[in-house]
């Protein structure tokens, strides 16, 4: 377990060192935040401005309860910011609860026909690793799907990936169709109700033992095989031999799995919208007022001069 656990640890150490510099720059803003509102703020304009306003911004950020100013002119930055997230938030959960609550409402993409359709639309892309067996397929092929597939591979080069794990995350991450060997895919799926085969293929493939050079057992071993296979016995070879797989990934996941960058991404998108529109409206604030700020004087008639008696007592007398 502590070999486990070390592992995940070295995985992650940008999850760290992001823990650390969100801890530093929040200690900063909190340190700029008491010279803003201790200092800076009253020199600027004696009351409420926007820079105490952007202050009051990271203090609801950092939980720290929220104060809103007086003035309904400065109670504009904070609500319309406090709106903004709510709106997301609410718009995202609202999304998510559709989905859970109407399933199955899209239609699914599961023949080369409804692939090809969908890429028409512009709804789908498709992509499969370069070089491959499916590329080369697709590139030797003269019929309207396979250059309408092939294009829609070429059109981004982020479609070609390097294995069928990084096909599958694109599969569950955006309307992607991945191409590969049914059996090579389903030996890697860990969760078959997230992903759908096609229900026909572009090509049968053929699958075989090789052998030494010479190996004079050959024929004994195909005859077998050709036997096996057709009583379906490989095929359930096959099938038992991936459920094992997918039972000792369920395993794995049941496991501590640390939180990655990837999980940050939302809060911290939000997180610097509050304080970049709060920092452009405090620097406009300060440029408006340095520019309009008028000194004050006062006339020399208003100043008195008054300096006070002392009286010394000696023998009776006083000296003024």
């Amino acid at each position: 377990e502590e070999c486990e656990t070390g592992e995940n640890l070295e995985q992650n150490d940008q999850v760290w060192v992001g823990l650390l510099l969100a801890m530093s720059i929040s200690s900063l803003l909190l340190v700029l935040r008491n010279l803003l509102e201790a200092k800076l703020a009253p020199t600027i304009q004696p009351t409420e401005n926007y820079l105490v306003t952007m202050a009051q911004i990271f203090r609801i950020l950092m939980g720290q309860g929220i104060r809103m100013p007086r003035t309904w002119r400065r109670r504009l930055l904070p609500g319309v910011w406090i709106l903004f997230g709510q709106t997301l938030s609410l718009g995202y959960s609202g999304t998510l609860i559709s989905y859970m609550a109407h399933p199955g409402l899209e239609e699914a993409v599961d023949t080369v026909a409804k692939l090809a359709q969908a890429i028409r639309k512009g709804t789908f892309t498709c992509g499969t690793i370069r070089d491959a067996a499916e590329h080369s397929m697709l590139r030797n092929e003269n019929s309207t799907i396979a250059r309408l597939l092939l294009r829609s591979m070429e059109s981004d080069p982020r479609n070609f990936v390097r294995g069928d794990l990084e096909g599958l995350e694109r599969c569950s991450a955006s309307n992607y169709a991945y191409i590969a060997g049914k059996i090579t895919v389903d030996a890697d799926i860990r969760d078959e109700r997230r992903f759908i085969f096609a229900k026909d293929s572009f090509q049968i493939e053929n699958y075989g033992i090789a052998f030494q050079l010479g190996f004079p057992c050959i024929e004994p071993v195909n005859h077998k095989i050709l036997q096996l296979q057709g009583a379906g016995i490989i095929s359930q070879w096959l099938k038992h031999t991936i459920l094992l797989a997918r039972e000792r990934s369920h395993h794995e996941e049941k496991r501590f799995h640390p939180v990655n960058v990837g999980h940050l991404q939302g809060p911290l998108l939000l997180f610097c919208i509050g304080l970049s529109t709060s920092a452009i409206v405090g620097l406009f604030e300060v440029i408006v007022a340095r520019l309009t700020v008028k000194k004050t004087t006062w006339p020399a008639s208003n100043y008195r001069l008054y300096v006070p008696q002392e009286h010394e007592c000696d023998n009776k007398r006083c000296q003024h």
